[in-house]
């Protein structure tokens, strides 16, 4: 990739915070998570962990358990947390 391509991407790139009610296909899904395994992680830890399901109860059950972990967090180390 170019340099100009490359700057392209991170200028352009965006977090999306609300999305559609349409289905994401399984091919779909694979490549998103292989993308994300992909991603670099300061000094190679990974810290990461996925949770893939299409049942809105779960959905919204975890998005309340990362809710309270992130202001546990904020609480123990404020400065690092500031969002």
């Amino acid at each position: 990739m170019k340099t100009e391509e490359l700057l392209n991407v991170i200028r352009t790139r965006r977090s999306v915070r609300v999305y559609k009610g349409v289905k994401v296909s399984d091919r779909q899904l694979e490549t998103i998570l292989e993308a994300a395994r992909w991603a670099p992680s300061g000094a190679n830890t990974q810290p990461w962990e996925f949770v893939v399901t299409r049942d809105r109860k779960k959905m919204k059950r975890v998005r309340e358990i990362y809710a309270d972990e992130w202001k546990q967090r904020k609480l123990e180390d404020p400065v690092h947390y500031k969002g």
